[in-house]
C-alpha cells in the first residue's frame, strides 16, 4: 500500500516543492519591498547633529530651497509642480582614501523620501553628491558655490592647533526634486558599509 501510495502521488508530490517555494517567497515579499522602499531602520545623529563613518565625521550645514542653473549658467525652469532642494554637508577627515561612498536622500515633514538624480532636474547643472571626500585640489566651496564632489574648503570651526595634523574639512552639495508644498526637515545618509540602517541628519547651520 505504500509503494502504490507514493506512485499514486509522485507527481503531486513534485508540483508541491514549487508551490511551497512560492509561498516562503511570498511571505519574504513585505521585507523585500521594505529594502526597495528604503524603509530602513533610522538612526539619528550624535548630540553635536554629525554622524560618523568609515573615518569620516558628517554633518549637515544647510537644507534650503534651490535656484538651480543649466550648465551654461542660465536659469533651470523646473516642470509645472516641482520645487527643488539643496542639502549641503559639511565632511571632516583625517584620511580621505578611507572614506566610505553614501547615497543622499531628502526627507519631508510627513517622513516621505526623496533620493537625487530626480529626472525633473537631470538635465540642471547639479553635480553628483557623495560622502567621499576629494583631496585633489580644487575651488572652495560655500554653502552658495556651485554643485559637484566634496572639495577642500577650510573650516569655519577649526584651525591651527585644533585641527588634527592631516586633517581636512570639504563639502558636497546634493539636490532633490519634491512635489511643491513640501517642507523638507532633514537628510538621510546610507552607508554600504551599514547596508542595515539609515543615518538621519538635521540642519546644524
Amino acid at each position: 500500500m505504500k509503494r502504490g501510495w507514493w506512485r499514486r502521488n509522485a507527481w503531486g508530490l513534485v508540483a508541491l516543492g514549487p508551490a511551497l517555494a512560492a509561498m516562503a517567497f511570498a511571505a519574504l515579499l513585505p521585507n523585500l519591498d521594505q529594502w526597495r522602499r528604503r524603509e530602513l531602520p533610522v538612526l539619528s545623529a550624535a548630540a553635536d547633529g554629525s554622524v560618523s563613518m568609515a573615518g569620516a565625521r558628517v554633518t549637515l550645514v544647510e537644507l534650503t530651497e534651490a535656484q538651480l542653473t543649466t550648465y551654461g549658467g542660465k536659469p533651470f525652469e523646473l516642470p509645472h509642480g516641482v520645487m527643488a532642494w539643496r542639502a549641503v554637508l559639511r565632511l571632516e577627515s583625517a584620511d580621505p582614501t578611507r572614506n566610505d561612498y553614501c547615497e543622499i536622500a531628502l526627507e519631508d515633514a510627513a517622513g516621505r523620501v526623496f533620493e537625487t538624480g530626480a529626472d525633473e532636474i537631470d538635465r540642471a547643472d547639479i553635480g553628483f553628491a557623495t560622502c567621499k571626500a576629494d583631496p585633489s585640489p580644487a575651488p572652495a566651496l560655500t554653502p552658495s558655490a556651485a554643485p559637484g564632489t566634496a572639495a577642500a574648503v577650510p573650516s569655519p570651526t577649526t584651525g591651527p592647533g585644533t585641527t588634527p595634523a592631516g586633517s581636512g574639512v570639504y563639502q558636497t552639495v546634493a539636490y532633490f526634486a519634491t512635489p511643491v508644498g513640501t517642507e523638507a526637515v532633514a537628510v538621510r545618509l546610507h552607508f554600504p558599509s551599514d547596508p542595515y540602517h539609515d543615518y538621519r541628519l538635521t540642519p546644524q547651520g
